[in-house]
This record gives C-alpha cells, sequence and structure tokens, in this order.
C-alpha cells in the first residue's frame, strides 16, 4: 500500500517515523530502508529517532536511485551491481566510441576537433542528457532502442552505439520486465523488503513514482512529504502568470497565496503526482502555528492559502534583511548579529542556528576567517565546501596535477613548499624556504623547466631564466668559484657548508616536479598514468604523509573505467581533468549538524528545521539558478510536468528555507557597490520576500538594515536610528574587539 503522510513542519514527520517503528516494528535484524536525498537529512532523522524512541538504530538509508537498484536487483536475476549506464559510467562509453571512431559522427565534428579534451567534455555533457533521458522521457529510449527513430538522427544512432546494440541493463529496460517478474515473485514469496519510506524528498521523476506504485502493490510504501498548506493548491497560479492569461481564464484562477503561487511549483507537481497514484493520505500532521510575529503570520498565510494581512509594526522583529558591500563584510556583520542575539536570548544555542548560503565556496574562507578569529569565540562547522579547502594534501595534489598547463614559473613551483606536508619531508623549515626563493631572485629564474620547454610555450629558446639554468649556476657554485665561467656557466657564489644540504633537498623536489612538464600532450594507459603520479607524489611529501584520500580517488576512477569497459591510452588532459573532479566529490553528511552553528550550502532537501535560519549570499543572478541547457538537449525544447528545473528547484528550496525557520529568518546580500556605493538589487526571490511582507504591513526601511563599507565605521544605517530589532527588543550593534568607540 502507497501512504502518504503530510505536514508543514519536519518536526511531526519525523515524529510519525518514530512512532510507526515504536509500534510497528520489523524483525531485530531487519534493516528499516529510508530513501533521503542527501546524508544531512539522513543525519537529522536519526537524530530525532533517538528524540523520540530513546535509540535509532539499524536504519538504511539510501538514495533514490541506490533504492531503485536494490529493487531491480532483488527481483530480477541478471542486473549487475552497479547501473551501466549511470553518468559516470557512461561518459568512459562515450568517450571510447569518440575516441575510436571520431569520423563517424560528423554533427560533433566541431567538438571533436578540439582532440581528447573536447571528446571528454562532450562525453560528460552527453551521459547528463542521456541520464535524463531515461528517467524523464523513457518512450523516447524505446521508440530509439525500437528502430523508430530516424537513421540520420546522431543521437538515436549514438545511443544504440553505446547502449542499445549491446543491450545494456539500464533503468527503461529493466523496468519493463520488472512488473511481470514482481507478479511470479508474489506467488514464490517476494524477495522484497518489508517496507520502505521516503522521507521528506520533494521531487521524484513520473518513472520513479510509477515504480512506486507498482511496488506498493506488494509492501507497504510510506512517503512523509513536506506540504506547505493545508489546502488543495493543486490549481493556483502566480500572480505574474495569470496576468498573462485571457479574461475568462483569469475568473477561473485562483492566487491563493502569492509566495506559494510563485514558489512552489515543484512541489505542487510531484504532490499531484501522488495523489494520481491513488496514495492513501493522512492530513491530521498539520500544525497550526502561532501569529504573533511577523514570520508565524507568513508561515500560516502560506499553510492556510490565504492573501498577506497587515500586522502590528512591533511584531515584524522575526525576518531581518542586511544589505552589504561584499562577502566579507557579510560575514562580519553575521558574527555581530549572533552575539548580540545570543546575549539576548539565554535559551538560544549555537546549535539552533544554521546559514545556508548558495555559493558556499566564496563564503567559506570569509566566514573561517571572521569566526575562527573572533572574540567572544562561536563554536561552528562548515559542510559541503570544497575538500580541496579543508585537506591541504588534496589541494598540494591539484596543485602539482596542474603544473603541466602552466610554464613551470617560479612562483607556481616554489608555492609547493607552503603545504606542510612537502617542508616537513624535505626537512624545511620557514627561513629555508625564503632562502630558497632568495636563491631563485638571485641566479634569475623566471619560467621553463629547459630550452625544450620554452620552445614548446613559444618562448625565446635560450637556457638563461630557465629552472635548468638555474640550477646549473647553484650546483656550480658549491664546487668552483665563482669568478671564471665553466661551460658558459657562471657559478653562484654564495653556497657553502650546511646550504649545500639546503639545496640538495631543493634539486630532490625539482627533479620530481619538473618532470610533470613533459606530461602535457603524452598519452598512456591509466595504469601507467596512476604509477607515475604516485611515484612524483611520493617524491614530494613522502611515503609517510597521508595520501588515503588521493589513492581512494584513484582506486575509484580505475573501477569506473573497469565498469565502463574502456581500455584506450588515455590523453595527460583526461586523466587530469578525470581525477581532479574525483577529488573535488564532496560528503553532503561532514561537517552538517555538526558543533554549533552550522555553515552549509542551499542545496535541495538540505532544510531541516531550526530556530534561527540565515541565508546569506542572496545576490542578483545568483541565486535561483538559470536553466542553462546544452544546444543538443531536446528536453528543454517541450518541457513536460514533472520535469527537473534548476529555476523551479530553487524556489522551492527557497519556501522551504523560509518555513523551516521556527523563530528567526535571517538574510543578507551583496545590496551596494564598493566602488560607487550604488544600490544592488537581491534576488528576485529576497524581492518577492520584501513585496510580501510590505503587504503584511511592514516597510523596506525597516526592514532592510544598510550596513557600511568598513566594520569600523561606526554609524550604521538600519529604519533610520541604528538600531534593529529582534524578539521585539531595540538594541545596538556591538563593536568589534579592536574598534576604537
Amino acid at each position: 500500500m502507497l501512504y502518504l503522510h503530510q505536514s508543514n513542519q519536519l518536526e511531526r514527520l519525523a515524529q510519525h517515523f518514530a512512532a510507526l517503528q515504536r509500534i510497528d516494528p520489523l524483525s531485530p535484524l531487519t534493516h528499516e530502508m529510508v530513501v533521503v536525498q542527501n546524508s544531512g537529512m539522513g543525519r537529522w532523522l536519526s537524530l530525532q529517532t533517538a528524540r523520540f524512541n530513546g535509540i535509532s538504530a539499524n536504519i538504511r538509508y539510501l538514495f533514490p536511485a541506490e533504492m531503485t537498484w536494490e529493487l531491480l536487483r532483488a527481483v530480477l536475476s541478471d542486473v549487475p551491481e552497479k547501473d551501466p549506464c549511470a553518468p559516470a559510467s557512461l561518459r568512459w562509453r562515450l568517450l571510447t566510441v569518440f575516441l575510436q571512431e571520431p569520423d563517424e559522427w560528423p554533427e560533433l565534428n566541431h567538438y571533436l576537433a578540439t582532440g581528447a579534451a573536447g571528446a571528454w567534455q562532450l562525453a560528460g555533457q552527453i551521459a547528463k542528457v542521456f541520464d535524463q533521458y531515461l528517467f524523464f522521457r523513457p518512450d523516447w529510449i524505446r521508440e530509439w532502442e525500437a528502430g523508430g527513430g530516424a537513421v540520420d538522427d546522431w543521437q538515436v544512432r549514438l545511443w544504440w552505439r553505446v547502449a542499445g546494440a549491446q543491450k545494456l541493463p539500464h533503468w527503461v529496460r529493466l523496468q519493463a520486465r520488472f512488473a511481470a517478474a514482481m507478479q511470479q515473485a508474489a506467488h514464490t514469496g517476494s524477495p522484497l523488503p518489508t517496507r520502505i519510506s521516503f522521507f521528506s524528498v520533494p521531487v521524484l521523476s513520473p518513472g520513479y513514482v510509477q515504480l512506486l506504485t507498482q511496488v506498493a502493490q506488494y509492501i507497504d510504501i510510506h512517503v512523509y512529504l513536506m506540504n506547505p498548506s493545508i489546502e488543495y493548491w493543486g490549481d493556483i497560479e502566480s500572480e505574474k502568470r495569470r496576468r498573462k492569461q485571457s479574461p475568462e481564464a483569469q475568473a477561473l484562477t485562483t492566487v491563493g497565496n502569492p509566495l506559494l503561487a510563485s514558489w512552489g511549483r515543484q512541489g505542487r507537481d510531484f504532490l499531484d503526482q501522488l495523489l494520481e497514484a491513488n496514495a492513501e493520505t493522512d492530513d491530521t500532521l498539520f500544525v497550526e502555528t502561532d501569529e504573533t510575529t511577523l514570520l508565524q503570520q507568513l508561515q500560516a498565510d502560506i499553510l492556510h492559502l490565504r492573501m498577506p494581512e497587515s500586522l502590528p509594526p512591533a511584531n515584524h522583529s522575526s525576518i531581518a534583511f542586511h544589505s552589504c558591500h561584499s562577502p566579507l563584510r557579510e560575514a562580519e556583520v553575521l558574527y555581530q548579529q549572533l552575539v548580540v542575539l545570543l546575549s539576548k536570548n539565554e535559551s538560544l544555542t549555537p546549535a539552533d542556528i544554521v546559514i545556508m548560503m548558495p555559493d558556499i565556496d566564496t563564503y567559506a574562507p570569509y566566514l573561517e576567517a571572521v569566526f575562527a578569529t573572533a572574540d567572544p569565540p562561536l563554536p561552528y562547522s562548515i559542510a559541503d565546501g570544497s575538500p580541496r579547502f579543508t585537506q591541504g594534501m588534496l589541494n598540494l595534489c591539484q596543485q602539482l596535477l596542474g603544473l603541466p598547463q602552466t610554464r613551470c614559473d617560479v612562483e607556481s613551483v616554489l608555492a609547493l613548499l607552503e603545504f606542510e606536508e612537502v617542508r616537513e619531508h624535505l626537512a624545511m623549515d620557514e627561513a629555508q624556504v625564503m632562502q630558497c626563493r632568495a636563491w631563485m631572485r638571485a641566479v634569475n629564474v623566471r619560467w621553463g623547466a629547459d630550452t625544450r620547454m620554452r620552445d614548446a610555450q613559444g618562448g625565446a629558446v635560450t637556457l638563461e631564466h630557465t629552472w635548468r639554468y638555474g640550477l646549473d649556476r647553484l650546483l656550480l657554485g658549491y664546487a668552483l668559484p665563482g669568478t671564471d665561467l665553466f661551460a658558459d656557466v657562471l657559478p653562484f657564489n654564495d653556497i657553502e657548508g650546511s646550504l649545500a644540504l639546503l639545496l640538495a633537498r631543493l634539486q630532490q623536489l625539482l627533479d620530481a616536479v619538473l618532470g610533470l612538464a613533459a606530461w602535457q600532450g603524452q598519452t598512456h594507459p591509466l595504469a601507467v598514468w596512476d604509477q607515475r603520479l604516485r611515484q612524483v607524489l611520493h617524491a614530494v611529501v613522502g611515503e609517510t604523509a597521508n595520501l588515503s584520500m588521493v589513492w581512494q580517488a584513484l582506486d575509484q576512477l580505475k573501477k569506473t573505467v573497469t565498469q565502463a569497459d574502456f581500455a584506450e591510452p588515455l590523453a595527460w588532459e583526461i586523466f587530469q581533468a578525470a581525477l581532479l573532479e574525483q577529488l573535488d566529490k564532496r560528503s553532503e553528511a561532514d561537517g552538517f549538524l555538526g558543533r554549533g552553528i552550522t555553515f552549509c550550502a542551499l542545496m535541495p532537501m538540505r532544510t531541516v528545521p531550526f530556530r534561527f535560519v540565515g541565508i546569506i549570499g542572496m545576490n542578483d543572478g545568483v541565486f535561483p539558478r538559470r536553466d542553462t541547457r546544452a544546444s543538443f538537449d531536446r528536453m528543454g525544447l517541450q518541457v513536460r510536468r514533472g520535469d527537473r528545473l534548476k529555476r523551479d528547484e530553487d524556489r522551492y528550496l527557497f519556501l522551504e528555507s523560509v518555513l523551516s525557520a521556527r523563530e528567526w529568518l535571517y538574510i543578507s546580500y551583496v545590496g551596494q557597490s564598493q566602488q560607487d556605493n550604488s544600490e544592488l538589487p537581491p534576488s528576485v526571490l529576497v524581492s518577492e520576500l520584501l513585496d510580501y511582507l510590505e503587504r503584511c504591513g511592514a516597510t523596506r526601511k525597516a526592514l532592510i538594515t544598510k550596513h557600511r563599507l568598513q566594520e569600523w565605521e561606526n554609524t550604521l544605517e538600519a529604519g533610520g536610528n541604528g538600531e534593529a530589532l529582534w524578539g521585539g527588543e531595540s538594541w545596538q550593534f556591538l563593536p568589534s574587539p579592536d574598534s576604537n568607540y
């Protein structure tokens, strides 16, 4: 049976999920299978389950694709362990075709003519497009494989070449066999799990919903869905869309709540799909909210699908907007706000605070710089950031992989000595690093390993100012007096005593690193590249350094290539790009709901309830994302209901974020130019929210606080009086510890 549990509060859904485990427990050794969209949601649900039941154990969290593949493997006998048409694997299959048969695809010649790197990038884009076709256009795939497509259609021919002719067991092909196999399994004993729960998954493709409908005939499937409104809102339209309709259509169209109509399209379509699947709905989990603050009034308007109404001005303190000049100022202002808010509310703890941002990589360094050195200190953790910001070894590996694309200029090479792992291996301290830099300046090293590299880079074919020339001068300076030329090289006269040991260690590093310059343009099997890179890393940081994440990335790359039956030699550009992508994969669980304040990316299905929800970096053009599609992506030519559009996805994400705030909602953005102090608009979603709040009786002047360019400027524009409102109290911003006022 398919059960749909709806609520406007995620805590209520978690409580109901915990009650199901308590009232109807599975056998002790049976996993409770729960499908979530990211690891962070699974972690939060485990904490909530432990809170309600006293313990959370034996829950297995899966992503939708993992769950689907496990169901297929449980019923069908010849399903491989990994999906052979997953984008990561399909990309290598496409690359094989492009490298072996470049002339067979004249339609793609303008891409493939750029060489192996162009073929790799094209294969990645097409793999993503084909993956979307599998889940959102299965009728196309069936038609192509049945031979109904046009023979002059390159996408049909390419799909048949990489998947159809080999009869790869992809999602569409297996789903056609799944229903028949389920009926047979029902008579012989179902191999399916006892029940499956979907928790806070706001969107699934129509193919997934169809699969759930089939499986729900044999087992219980519980869908726990955040529904912003207790009323039916499947036919509401935004005011903008309504104005575009004819007068007759406008008479039949309702807006309901402007924000829900504008931001909720994705959730509305998914809810309609579940209702059409005849799910048994439970509408008893909705929670009425108090309407004593502006934030609660907004949430209640959405809950009851009504237009905004004015509130007394004293209730407008639960939502605040801050306009700053730069991301750094946003981080500084955020810290000041949190310090005062925590001092005014003793029950509020840093763990009750989440700060989300669309561009975590841009803001993470500024947040680290402000919060790591602030006094008083606030505990915090940063999730979703690029691994290179937290793993120095990964940053070092990425810098090494990028050297063959450079001219091996002196700064790019000597920057390796800034890594602690390199200095420890070479037994260098900071003073010795400065000595190495002084040597390079003295012998005038500029760029290029030797004359061959200079020639290949289009420079003057001279030995002077190359690394080889500089090293020759330094080594000769230790062996000979610096008064006479030796083989047209003037010895550098200041190398003596213990400096010779430092020079030897520097040469050890340079011999390993400068050899990377010759890798550009080379082609080798993956095993050879793997071995060569391991040798370079051992030479640079030693065999005792913690390189486990690099080795894991290399092993995973080899597994993917093996699964895709890729056996072609790899150009250096492809190996480098593939490994860098593997190294940059982010863990969605690390740092989320960790110590103190949670900083994380504003990403789909990540929003969980917090007392204080902050969203920073809401700049114009950054969020919501634009739906940019490849020119050959045909899904953009005819959008169907249920398609995932980035713009609609981000709008619904912003709606979920607003609804997840329990007491305070904080939004900041770069709203003033650093050059001329001119006003910059925020994200269109922030503008829509401000328009709505004005209709509730608030004014933009009272809601938006405009901050000065520098932290030490003690004048603050906030409603014209230098004050901000939190929890019904007015307070002055605290000065920073190093200020003079």
